[in-house]
């Protein structure tokens, strides 16, 4: 074990700050009930744990080629046996570890505390059936299913269970699915309700013994019509069941002929609204190529936005409150208190949706929203175990496939000579060590110095403007920590003066007035002036270094010329709320990325930006900006201010996008974005400001309640005509035995 890894150990209990927000894993209920429970294993800071991630992928480039087309099944105890077998001795012997710290050997122990997998993987590892009528391992028997008749698949609602007895949605049943709802909320099960379970159970044979029943000639053709049904889950079978039902009148396909004309609802939208971009398919009405990652992506950040402006607000309200119960989970910090909310606001939603949606909607994967704030509290931030990190780690192993007709063998051998590097690099001298390019040391001194980016290699060595230097030089001075007290001894002394056009005033003298205040303290060799305090007195070099690309702050920032072709962007900003800005959040674009050189080598990174309208202080909305009910902002592009204040320090940036309005072609809406693999972790020698969990978009604080909701909600569209279905074959054949046995007990009569 090197010193850093013997340090960075320890650190979750000898430095980490533990104030009550889940920000890290050792903040989670797991991590410290266990600690309760087993107080041998948490006495030694060094002891390790684990999660377990299980996931399937293609090692070959091409996706096309078949790989290991079959689910190990029951034979998955051969590949499970080795790693239970060490994780057993990890537990139960330890094994002997060097700490390079200490000098000193020690017993070092390890314990799985998670699992990280996909649904499908969990059924597999648990062996419970994901796709029956008790999908939800969590809750068992109390999971609330019904088996639609016309779908041949399971839905899953009951979301009225957990609002109290008295609540008047319990007693609604036209608007859900045509029952009272009298059950209790359930209750997950425990881990020793599981093993309980577990005792109780028939022993399952492993190995592939099991064979496979022949599909029949009328099997194949039932299941080809199916797959030519499944484009959505609006189709003919799920408006038949809700006729079967007895609900959503306004759903309910009418026979004409030997076809049945379904009619249009308020969600459906037409052809000509839909955007014909990548990806978007505008004949089959689908979406293709999008990984898992993407998907999270459209229903957090970009569906809310599409369909605020497309839908009627009783359809589109529900689906814009799921995104933002994304969004508000996989914050990077989570407060209780916030995830008590928003586990009560998402039996609310999914209400919502069960007024709007045919049951066919309500997939295992829908109702299993039920439990994610509550697993967030238990296990800890969402980030740390979903399976991105673990699918982009696969994408590294496939990488290592040199060898096709060996994959196995190939990724072996990466993955071993990548640890062995690694392993060395840990143990070589500091002096030997290679840097990487990502991390930057900071230079100690005056603040606006230590900052340093990473730049394009392309860039350019241009002379600036009288204006542009004298604006770019006071703002460095204004927003530098070490020259605030001359800041105020400045004010005070044109206050004294004048009282009037202080600020005017202060910006046109300061920077003189600070140049020879500096030089003249550093004459008489005042104690208060060090070398780097005159480099900025004296003021930057009048050429500047100009370049597209600058990586900071964990963002990629680029210009707004240089990306004009490309697809991407990464050119919005925005400058957060402080004493500066007024309490006002500024956003705007990035123009021109700008390195500003000082004696000494020193060296200042600038942003030059243009900026869109702000309201006043106190107010949500002007003429150019606006903030609607859920929360989005939205500005108006074209309207530049603030024109005499062009730039900021790189550090004060933070990056959005900017999404086009569909009905407002000048406006845009705007959408923070999070650094990737950067994490605010607070230390116990450190003060922390209070936390806050921060939304990319909207708030669950707009939310409304239950009670404020109308179920009262037309949802059929009278100004677009009803969609042809051919009957199914398989209604057909009923429909002729139906036919037949009357027949037959007419004869018989």
């Amino acid at each position: 074990m090197c010193e850093e890894t013997a340090l960075a150990i320890r650190w979750h209990k000898e430095k980490r700050l533990d104030d009550g927000v889940l920000k890290h894993p050792a903040d989670s209920m797991a991590w410290k009930t266990f600690n309760e429970e087993h107080e041998w294993f948490t006495r030694d800071a060094r002891n390790i744990r684990l999660g377990v991630a299980s996931d399937g992928f293609n090692p070959f480039g091409n996706m096309n080629i078949s790989y290991s087309p079959k689910y190990p099944g029951n034979s998955i105890d051969v590949y499970l046996e080795p790693l239970i077998e060490e994780l057993k001795e990890l537990w139960e012997e330890g094994v002997e570890t060097f700490d390079v710290v200490q000098k000193r050997n020690f017993k070092l122990s390890v314990v799985v505390l998670w699992t990280i997998n996909n649904y499908p993987s969990y059924a597999m590892l648990s062996c419970w059936s994901t796709k029956s009528a008790l999908a939800c391992a969590c809750f068992h028997r109390e999971t609330s299913s019904k088996r639609l008749k016309h779908g041949h698949k399971h839905c899953y609602m009951g979301h009225r269970r957990y609002f109290p007895h008295d609540h008047p949605w319990r007693r609604n049943k036209s608007s859900f699915d045509n029952t009272r709802e009298l059950g209790e909320a359930p209750k997950p099960l425990s881990s020793y309700d599981v093993l309980e379970e577990f005792k109780t159970f028939e022993q399952t044979e492993f190995g592939n013994n099991t064979k496979k029943r022949k599909k029949s000639e009328h099997d194949k053709v039932a299941e080809n019509w199916k797959k030519k049904n499944r484009k959505t889950k609006d189709n003919l079978n799920a408006r038949l069941d809700l006729q079967l039902m007895g609900i959503k009148r306004d759903f309910h396909p009418r026979r004409v002929g030997n076809k049945f004309v379904m009619p249009i609802v308020k969600y459906t939208l037409s052809k000509t609204r839909k955007e014909n971009e990548r990806c978007v398919h505008i004949e089959d009405c689908k979406i293709y190529g999008l990984k898992s990652h993407d998907c999270h992506v459209l229903i957090e950040r970009l569906l809310p936005l599409a369909i605020c402006e497309l839908l009627p607000k009783e359809v589109c309200e529900p689906l814009i409150h799921l995104s933002i119960f994304f969004g508000e989970l996989c914050s990077k910090e989570l407060k209780v208190d916030v995830l008590d909310k928003l586990e009560t606001q998402i039996a609310i939603t999914l209400c919502k949706l069960e007024t709007v949606f045919p049951p066919a909607f309500f997939d295992v994967m829908v109702y299993l929203t039920v439990h994610l704030a509550h697993e967030a509290k238990l296990a800890r931030p969402v980030q740390y175990r979903w399976m991105y990190s673990v699918e982009r780690y696969l994408r590294t192993l496939k990488s290592y496939v040199g060898n096709k007709a060996h994959p196995e063998g190939s990724i072996s051998e990466g993955y071993i000579s990548e640890e062995a590097m690694t392993l060395v690099g840990r143990y070589l001298d500091e002096n030997s060590k290679i840097s990487d390019p990502g991390k930057n040391e900071p230079m100690r001194g005056i603040a606006v110095f230590k900052v340093l980016g990473q730049f394009s290699c392309k860039r350019a060595y241009k002379e600036l403007s009288i204006l542009e230097h004298r604006e770019a030089q006071f703002y460095v001075l204004k927003n530098c920590e070490e020259v605030q007290p001359w800041v105020d001894e400045h004010m005070a002394v044109l206050t004294r003066e004048n009282p009037r056009n202080l600020q005017k005033r202060h910006k046109d003298q300061f920077v003189k007035w600070f140049e020879r205040k500096i030089s003249d303290l550093h004459k008489v060799g005042s104690a208060q002036v060090n070398n780097q305090l005159l480099s900025l007195a004296r003021g930057p070099d009048h050429r500047a270094h100009f370049y597209n690309t600058c990586a900071i702050n964990g963002f990629t920032f680029r210009s707004k010329n240089h990306e004009a072709s490309l697809k991407t962007q990464n050119s919005g900003l925005v400058v957060k709320v402080d004493e500066l800005t007024g309490g006002v959040d500024y956003y705007g674009v990035l123009t021109d990325i700008i390195e500003l050189d000082y004696v000494g080598k020193h060296k200042v990174i600038l942003f030059k930006c243009e900026w869109f309208d702000v309201p006043p202080i106190g107010r949500n909305q002007s003429r150019e900006y606006c903030k609607d009910e859920y929360g989005f902002i939205n500005v108006d592009v074209t309207y530049v201010r603030y024109k005499d204040e062009p730039f900021i320090l790189a550090c004060q940036a933070e990056q959005v996008y900017y999404v086009k309005a569909i009905k407002r072609p000048n406006w845009c809406t705007v959408v923070r974005v999070k650094p990737r693999n950067t994490y605010d972790v607070p230390e116990q020698d450190i003060m922390q400001e209070e936390a806050y969990q921060q939304a990319e978009i909207g708030s669950f604080n707009q939310v409304p309640s239950s009670g404020d909701i109308n179920l009262l909600i037309e949802l059929g569209r009278g100004d677009i005509e009803g969609s042809s279905v051919d009957v199914p074959m398989s209604m057909e054949e009923e429909e002729e035995e139906e036919e037949e046995e009357e027949e037959d007990s007419n004869d018989s009569d």
